[in-house]
């Protein structure tokens, strides 16, 4: 038993889809809408800007993630710059303890 499509239905406009595809559609606008095509059209709508708004999300989760590993490694270089400071701060420390000492040792005629 082949159901007819709606008064209205995609081959009344320029839009052309694959007539597997446009079997498929009618087949659920029928049994989960009730024949409804505006329905059927209107929930289609909906799933389409869920979906192109959730892949704008996924490519801002992205760069987001991007932006997340550049700022840890600022901060992984920061850290060895910052142990780097120490470490020439603290060889200059003793080499001034060094100097200290050697100006006041008493010198070897």
């Amino acid at each position: 038993m082949s159901k007819q499509p709606p008064a209205q239905s995609f081959s009344d406009t320029d839009f052309k889809l694959d007539p597997q595809k446009e079997a498929e559609f009618y087949k659920i606008v029928e049994e989960k809408y009730g024949g409804d095509l505006h329905a059927a059209l209107h929930r289609a709508v909906d799933y389409f800007l869920m979906h192109e708004k959730s892949r704008s999300l996924k490519q801002v989760s992205d760069t987001l993630r991007e932006i997340q590993g550049k700022i840890s490694h600022i901060r992984e270089m920061t850290s060895q710059l910052s142990n780097t400071v120490k470490d020439i701060n603290e060889t200059n420390a003793k080499l001034q303890e060094r100097r200290a000492a050697d100006q006041s040792s008493p010198k070897s005629p």
